[in-house]
């Protein structure tokens, strides 16, 4: 429903309903006689005739009870394709009796389903009510039970319960009471809507099957049209005339195989065992529950209780719940006013659709609503494409006391919904739509989205001005975390949109996902309370619990959710248990960092670090991920070449029998940065049998695994002077390949040697300070600042480039216990 539209645009319906869609344009006969040329009346309730044993279930029948099985499943494996086309190629006049007629449609098949399917589109199909049949046709004969048809004296359900029966299916006619596009939910009077139908006994169970309904339809039927009792209205005159609108020939195949539990949504057989379900209905239960049409069961929709079709509002406002079955779909509303049923028009101005939303709650969708006048309404819920799902009748006996619409109306609803997985925006915080604020009081909100993804958090409100709330939203994006912060400005209700679109696209933003933000307990009167109820309270130790154990970020993380959903007020606990989820998240992704030497989840661990409390856990994993982080930084500045060679070309470069002296000096100089000894590297053919290794130990991976910190200065000017010699394009000229390890060996060897120029190597405190990383991020050569001052001989230790120690910090730290989370938290909590 996505708009507002204003009184102006209100159409009055049949029956004196005003709504702002238009109506559906078909709708099902009444009964059997719409648009015959004779009236032939469905048989008396209480007198038997020879067509009553057409309505019995004949000796040996199944009992009529719910089928075992489910249909879809069995329909997904059936092929209809030749039972269609043998019902189009068998012509009435070319059998003569009804025997014949069977015999030529099902006698090919074995299975009951096959044979009922070219029984039921055989008799759909015929065009009794434009065709002319001769009138000395013998009445048992296909011509003559067609024209029989025509003249209104045979009903569809009689013509298929004698062929079924002719074909050894078991087949029932249904008497009973059928809502039809004329009756209006909530409407007592429904005698008047007899229909006739049948039950089939298929595939285990009894089904339904309704060939008016499936073959049949009103054109010009327009939908929510109130039957009226009035017959001199005329209202009701011209009701009359749209029943006898042109019949249009269609096929629906929901009325084909019918569960029963479905159909007794639609149809009440006047005998309570035919109505074959698990649930019994009563007339007056019948009446009451809600109008659902086929195309609802067909979205495998559910009504989430025991709802009734006509509701009463309680202090103005009302809710209707529905599951969704095979997973969220989009639906949408219109709100009808009834101005004749309410005694009163609608004041002017009234944007009515803005007093309903929905509202996404995981596998259910809420639609709630509330009433500024009281009145008779109807809620009729859609699917996207604007086809009628179902409907309920509201009656509001008293208006909602300073009633306000709702700030937004959109066919996506609040909360998070497909839109929002579409677009890859996650809720990590608040996955319900509805949020409770406090005036002028800031909640958190965090969201996890893709790099390639720009959000944009816009918030409105329908009775404040868009400069009243400006500057009342901030958001802040940090690697693919999304934190928005909104402090509402007044009481009231307030919508938070947010949009998204491609970093790189020039496509506009698009709402993906709507919070309603509401200071009230939403749609309700209740009184502020001063006390915190179960849940709350719960909600609260649950959240102290989870910050004394300290050790499970995802508990954490949501206790602090439902604390937040609640509005709890915070003294402290909020802020103390963020940073501990905030911790936890960061030993985890040092850890995992260096396990998997990946500079992206390393950096944003030393990040997080800067605003954490140095924990004796964290203390060595910093140092180890400052000098991995500055290594996979210089390793992808001086690597991109090399890693970019194809394997072709480094191929041709063993090749080489008798190589010019440069390449030679280049691949030994490479070699040795690697680590191979020196001894192993005098000879071209060492090191072409070197460069012939395969898997781990080939070259492209060696290059990409290389660990700078295990380069010494010595090493580092041996291998310098050996490619001094050489400039660039002497290096490119001997070779493309060899051009590029020039320049990969030559650059690590500098950095190594430049480093080293900048380190103390005396016996002072002075700092180590390491290249590009952050100084608040790191200490100086794998040891904190405490023991520097106490060692300073392991300063010069280190500026040697032994590496010996930091590997057994490493060792040390990836396999060390969390038992440091209880000081990390004693930290945070002085």
């Amino acid at each position: 429903m996505g708009g507002s539209p204003s009184k102006s645009t209100y159409k009055t319906q049949p029956g004196g309903w005003l709504s702002t869609r238009t109506p559906d344009n078909t709708g099902e006969p009444t009964t059997e006689t719409q648009g015959t040329k004779e009236t032939a009346a469905l048989p008396p309730r209480n007198v038997k005739n020879k067509k009553r044993s057409l309505y019995s279930l004949e000796p040996g029948y199944p009992s009529p009870v719910p089928p075992p099985n489910n249909l879809p499943g069995i329909l997904s494996v059936t092929d209809f394709t030749v039972p269609n086309a043998i019902a189009k190629e068998v012509t009435a006049d070319s059998c003569s009796t009804m025997e014949e007629l069977v015999e030529e449609l099902t006698g090919s098949f074995n299975m009951d389903i096959l044979k009922v399917r070219a029984i039921f589109m055989w008799v759909g199909s015929q065009p009794f009510t434009v065709q002319q049949y001769p009138e000395d046709a013998d009445p048992e004969s296909p011509t003559g039970y067609l024209r029989r048809m025509a003249l209104g004296k045979m009903s569809y359900a009689e013509i298929f319960t004698a062929m079924c029966r002719l074909a050894k299916v078991p087949c029932v006619m249904i008497l009973g009471v059928a809502k039809s596009s004329a009756y209006e939910v909530g409407d007592a009077n429904v005698d008047k809507l007899r229909n006739v139908w049948n039950a089939v006994y298929v595939a285990g169970g009894w089904r339904i099957v309704f060939l008016l309904w499936a073959f049949r339809s009103i054109a010009g039927k327009s939908t929510g049209v109130a039957p009226l009792s009035d017959p001199t209205s005329e209202d009701y005159k011209n009701q009359e005339k749209m029943l006898k609108e042109k019949i249009l020939s269609t096929v629906k195949e929901y009325y084909f195989l019918t569960s029963p539990e479905e159909f007794i949504y639609r149809c009440l057989p006047d005998e309570e065992k035919l109505q074959m379900s698990y649930k019994k209905y009563t007339k007056a239960k019948f009446i009451k529950i809600p109008y659902c049409r086929p195309r609802f069961f067909e979205l495998s929709l559910q009504m989430s209780s025991s709802p009734e079709g006509v509701l009463t509002t309680d202090n103005g406002v009302c809710d209707v719940l529905l599951r969704y079955g095979d997973g969220p779909i989009t639906l949408v509303h219109d709100l009808l006013y009834n101005e004749r049923q309410s005694k009163q028009k609608l004041p002017p101005g009234v944007q009515l659709p803005r007093y309903c939303v929905s509202i996404n709650e995981g596998d259910k969708v809420r639609f709630s609503m509330r009433f500024p006048f009281k009145g008779v309404y109807q809620l009729q819920i859609l699917d996207e494409k604007y086809e009628w799902l179902c409907s309920f009748k509201i009656i509001c006996k008293t208006a909602k006391q300073l009633c306000e619409p709702f700030p937004e109306v959109s066919y996506i609803g609040f909360g998070p919904c497909r839109a929002t997985l579409d677009a890859k925006l996650t809720a990590e915080s608040h996955k319900e739509g509805v949020v409770k604020v406090i005036e002028k009081k800031e909640i958190e909100m965090l969201f996890s989205v893709p790099q390639n993804v720009t959000v944009k958090a816009v918030l409105s409100s329908a009775m404040s001005p868009e400069k009243a709330i400006k500057g009342a939203v901030t958001q802040r994006v940090q690697f693919e975390s999304l934190t928005i912060k909104v402090t509402t400005p007044h009481r009231g209700d307030f919508c938070l949109k947010l949009l998204t679109k491609g970093k790189n696209a020039s496509n506009r933003y698009k709402v993906v996902c709507n919070y309603l933000l509401t200071s009230d307990e939403f749609n309700s009167k209740k009184k502020p309370r001063t006390y915190e109820n179960a849940e709350e309270k719960n909600a609260r130790t649950r959240l102290f619990a989870a910050l004394i154990k300290g050790d499970n970020p995802d508990e954490l993380q949501e206790a602090i959710d439902k604390f937040n959903v609640l509005n709890l007020p915070d003294d402290g606990e909020i802020a103390k248990a963020k940073t501990q989820v905030l911790y936890l998240k960061t030993m985890k992704d040092f850890k995992e960092g260096l396990s998997r030497r990946s500079l992206p989840i390393l950096e944003k661990a030393l990040n997080n670090s800067n605003n954490l409390p140095k924990s004796d856990e964290m203390k060595p994993l910093i140092r180890q991920s400052s000098k991995m982080v500055k290594n996979l930084r210089a390793l992808k500045k001086h690597s991109h070449g090399v890693l970019a060679l194809s394997s072709r070309t480094i191929s041709e470069l063993h090749r080489y029998k008798d190589p010019v002296p440069v390449m030679v000096d280049i691949m030994r100089a490479t070699y040795l940065l690697l680590g191979e000894e020196e001894a192993a590297l005098e000879e071209w053919e060492h090191i072409q049998t070197i460069m012939r290794k395969t898997g781990r130990d080939s070259l492209s991976v060696r290059v990409r695994m290389f660990d700078v910190t295990k380069v010494n200065i010595t090493l580092a000017k041996k291998v310098l002077k050996i490619l001094q010699q050489y400039d660039k394009d002497t290096a490119v000229g001997a070779s493309a390949g060899a051009g590029t390890f020039y320049l990969w060996a030559s650059g690590i060897a500098r950095d190594i040697i430049s480093e080293e120029s900048t380190t103390v190597t005396d016996n002072s405190p002075t700092p180590v300070i390491i290249p590009n990383i952050p100084p608040n991020s790191t200490t100086p050569r794998g040891m904190d600042s405490d023991r520097q001052r106490d060692t300073p001989r392991e300063i010069s230790h280190v500026s040697s480039r032994d590496t010996t120690h930091d590997q057994n910090v490493m060792e040390t730290s990836i396999t060390a216990r969390t038992d440091s989370v209880s000081t990390c938290l004693s930290v945070i909590c002085v």
